[in-house]
């Protein structure tokens, strides 16, 4: 018999600094290898 496995889900909290961030990033042209993704790596 298989357990059933359950995630529980909560909604993100995004402000407006994570959205220019965002933003920052798809505009620079380099989303996977450009200066933010240092930041995240720390």
């Amino acid at each position: 018999m298989e357990k059933e496995f359950s995630v529980p889900m909560s909604r993100p909290e995004i402000g407006q600094e994570e959205i220019e961030a965002v933003l920052a990033t798809l505009k620079s042209g380099w989303p996977s290898q450009g200066k933010g993704w240092y930041k995240t790596r720390r």
